[in-house]
């Protein structure tokens, strides 16, 4: 960037992390710093931090279909 130049619009984040279980190896606050660092490494801002406490990734069987 040279003199003059506009300063670069700031990107904007939001930090979501999920823990399903108690015996996860990275605690929710850890994962939370490792989001936190990854963002400041990359210059982004984090405008919301988002946290599921015992909450599974894991499908179940139901009526409706599954939507990715």
């Amino acid at each position: 960037m040279t003199k003059g130049d506009p300063e670069p619009a700031p990107i904007f984040a939001a930090a979501y992390v999920r823990v399903s279980a108690k015996e996860q190896q990275c605690s929710a606050k850890r994962q939370m710093d490792l989001v936190r660092n990854f963002a400041k490494r990359r210059g982004l801002i984090i405008v919301g931090e988002y946290l599921d406490v015992g909450v599974t990734g894991v499908k179940r069987k139901r009526k409706g279909p599954d939507v990715e």
